[in-house]
């Protein structure tokens, strides 16, 4: 199981329409929002290195993470990062 996606990968798996969710936590606290997603997109065009969450934030369907400004747990489309990395 890789624990790092491509760029183009990442992309792929965000979910169909305009807004993105993303989520950071800090402190107790978990702070979420929605980005357009040409935005989300050049978030992670810019971080270069995608991470794939673990089963907790998989499980809220925030199944990659970026570096900005902190964490960035970003919103995915189950169905297609369960072709990339199937849970067990």
């Amino acid at each position: 199981m890789p624990d790092t996606l491509t760029i183009e990968q990442a992309i792929s798996i965000l979910p169909d329409g305009e807004y993105v969710h993303t989520f950071r936590g800090g402190g107790g606290l978990m702070i979420g929002a929605d980005w357009k997603r040409a935005d989300i997109v050049e978030a992670i065009e810019m971080a270069g290195t995608v991470l794939l969450t673990g089963p907790g934030a998989r499980s809220m369907k925030h199944g990659i993470c970026i570096s900005n400004g902190g964490a960035l747990y970003i919103e995915t489309d189950e169905a297609r990062l369960s072709v990339l990395d199937p849970q067990e």
